[in-house]
């Protein structure tokens, strides 16, 4: 039996096969194999570049440090004013810097919002021109408001020779135009989003800034008018960088009258909006020396500094939602617009909540370590009212851009003419009866009304849309 089965499977299986020998090898080429290897880890391992990590983060976030770093640069400036010249000549820095503020917010409503609305729908040919133009009618600003402050300076001197007032406006009279190059420059940068340029920019331009501070303090002259002048020092970076950009900035009289023609009849009311607000927010700090005392408005300065702490969130948050709600509006219309200016409203009122409970708590210890001997007695309630005015001003942020892109500037017009009523009727009483906190609150109630009706208006448009 086993002897068959044998057989059988020697007929039933086939023959055992000779399978050929595997091909050889190719010879051991160590870099053929390790260099892919090595090139994937290295990438994996190395490094990024500066450049690489400007393309890597978030732009707001690289938004927000660069404000941060213009903003610790004014800080500081105010800082050496009050421990090395007092209290008196921080008072005079801040009516000073209130009216270099006056001239930055005509020039932001005239040229730099239509600017920013206007040039991501330019043709790359056409965006050289139209830079020009925005930069001529910026310096066209920075000198008339010039001749402005030379004109109330000598009024002031008239009235009264032994005035503060005339020095302070003369110093705002020199700095102006140079000061509004510089946030030209800024603002061109910001509105094309290129980030990396304007940090760079900045970064010089703080450095120049901050060797002026120096400069004054070696020399002992620094006092609230010449600390008022290193602010047009970081203008030479500007004409550096109109140097370098020159193909990108080109000024054409024949097209800077097309284009003055072309944002003019949206930019007055936005011209006249900021000229009012600006008019009634400086009117009642400008009535502090004379109600109060000059020591009285360095307090309030020194309260407003501490407040400006959180100057870098406000302003990146402007600097970002400027651009990004005129797209949001191209793209998702008027629902996308209202989704945006909520959530833009929501984390500004998130943040500055949570930045006023830390200001009003450490903000008299601060004041006491920071700015000197004259600030012992900073009171928190001037610092809550300031939040409170400063904070609701901010709020002011999202719905105005959402008010710019829908081309609302007459709307944007009238609430700025209603905060600059109440400032001048309950503000000055305020200011009257409560010293520096009634700057604080003369802000919160023009404010109110402002965004009560601007919120109402979008509203309107949203359910009607």
């Amino acid at each position: 039996m086993a002897l068959a089965t044998a057989r059988l499977r020697r007929k039933t299986l086939p023959a055992r096969q000779e399978f050929p020998a595997p091909a050889a090898m190719p010879p051991s080429d160590s870099t053929t194999v390790i260099a892919p290897v090595a090139a994937t880890a290295a990438r994996v391992v190395a490094r990024p570049s500066v450049g690489e990590w400007l393309r890597m983060a978030p732009r707001s976030v690289w938004v927000l440090f660069d404000q941060g770093m213009v903003s610790l640069t004014n800080f500081a400036a105010s800082v050496a004013v009050a421990r090395f010249a007092g209290g008196e000549q921080l008072g005079l820095y801040f009516l000073g810097f209130g009216g270099l503020m006056l001239a930055h917010s005509v020039a932001k409503a005239l040229v730099w919002t239509p600017y920013t609305a206007a040039v991501p729908h330019k043709s790359d040919a056409a965006k050289a021109t139209f830079t020009g133009s925005a930069t001529f009618f910026a310096v066209a600003v920075g000198l008339i408001g010039s001749v402005v402050a030379l004109l109330a300076a000598a009024g002031c001197w008239w009235l009264s020779p032994a005035s503060f007032f005339p020095g302070v406006l003369a110093a705002v009279a020199l700095a102006a135009p140079f000061w509004l190059l510089r946030e030209h420059v800024r603002r061109v940068c910001l509105a094309e989003l290129r980030i990396g340029e304007v940090l760079l920019f900045d970064i010089a331009a703080c450095a120049i800034q901050l060797a002026a501070i120096g400069l004054l303090l070696v020399s002992d002259q620094l006092t609230g008018a010449t600390a008022l002048l290193t602010v047009a020092a970081p203008a030479l970076a500007g004409f550096v960088w109109l140097a370098i950009r020159r193909r990108r900035v080109s000024i054409s009289l024949a097209q800077v009258k097309r284009d003055g023609a072309e944002t003019w009849p949206f930019a007055k009311w936005l011209g006249g909006g900021a000229a009012s607000v600006q008019a009634g927010e400086q009117g009642m700090r400008w009535l502090m020396p004379g109600l109060h005392g000059l020591m009285a408005t360095g307090q309030l300065a020194a309260g407003q500094q501490i407040i400006q702490l959180a100057n870098p969130l406000v302003l990146g948050v402007s600097n970002y939602l400027g651009p990004s709600s005129a797209n949001v509006y191209g793209e998702g219309g008027l629902a996308g617009l209202w989704r945006h200016t909520v959530r833009g409203t929501y984390w500004l009122v998130l943040c500055g909540s949570v930045a006023t409970a830390g200001l009003v708590t450490l903000g008299p210890l601060f004041a006491r370590l920071v700015f000197g001997a004259d600030f012992e007695q900073v009171d928190p309630l001037l610092i809550l009212s300031l939040a409170l005015g400063v904070f609701s001003t901010a709020a002011h942020l999202p719905i105005e851009f959402a008010s710019v892109a829908r081309s609302r500037g007459k709307l944007m017009f009238w609430t700025a003419i209603l905060r600059l009523t109440i400032n001048a009727t309950v503000g000055v009483c305020l200011v009257w009866l409560l010293g520096p906190m009634g700057v604080g609150l003369g802000l919160l109630a023009g404010n109110s009304a402002s965004l009560a009706v601007q919120w109402t208006a979008l509203a309107r448009e949203v359910r009607h849309a």
